[in-house]
């Protein structure tokens, strides 16, 4: 339990617990209550939480959506997006989340895609959130496989794709399209030339995996 306090005075708590999956390990936050000065507290309990989700090597923190306005703010600002009915979740420990994601979803049919492995750069530094904003390499190898890279390898990029780990994430979960991600302005891909196809290839690596919802029940 985290507690925000200003002298004697309790302005709120929250509860993050760890939780242990056969592929992921997952933070949840089961509670968060405020009393005062609602959303600077929610930032500060949301700040403390995402720093000991790091800590325990989670790879994704989630929390149930609330009836506050301001702590469904401070949520946005974090980055949550939601991902079903009453649940918010975010990647922002480590770029595990994105790497079990796409690498959990290895399809041949990629390989048609391929045709000799493939870089693309992926930079995740399109808005200012606080969740994880890192640059890294998903490379299309020649048999359809993925793999997820950290940082910049020495080779030229096949494709650069320029957005944010919102909307990266909600198009390799399924949740929206991209196409529509890139009609919006939310995805840049370089260079334009290769824009179709790039599009063609995420959409190849979308799906929608089970392993980073511990509240599931009700999908």
């Amino acid at each position: 339990m985290l507690l925000a306090k200003e002298d004697t005075r309790t302005l709120g708590y929250l509860i993050v617990a760890l939780h242990l999956y056969s592929t992921a390990r997952i933070a949840t936050i089961s509670e968060l209550c405020v009393w005062e000065r609602k959303q600077e507290t929610a930032n500060a309990l949301l700040n403390q939480a995402q720093f000991f989700a790091k800590q325990m090597n989670a790879t994704a923190l989630v929390s149930w959506e609330s009836s506050e306005d301001k702590i469904n703010q401070a949520l946005y600002q974090f980055g949550f997006f939601n991902v079903g009915k009453s649940v918010f979740s975010i990647g922002v420990t480590s770029i595990d989340f994105i790497k079990k994601t796409l690498e959990s979803n290895n399809k041949p049919v990629l390989a048609k895609h391929a045709k000799g492995s493939k870089n693309i750069l992926v930079d995740l530094g399109n808005k200012r959130l606080l969740a994880y904003s890192g640059v890294f390499i998903a490379r299309i190898n020649p048999d359809g496989t993925v793999s997820v890279e950290e940082g910049e390898s020495g080779e030229n990029p096949y494709a650069r794709i320029k957005t944010d780990i919102v909307t990266f994430s909600e198009i390799i979960l399924a949740l929206r399209d991209p196409l529509t991600a890139l009609f919006l302005g939310r995805i840049k891909i370089k260079p334009v030339t290769k824009t179709l196809r790039v599009v063609k290839i995420l959409r190849q690596l979308s799906n929608r995996v089970n392993w980073y919802l511990p509240l599931g029940d009700y999908f």
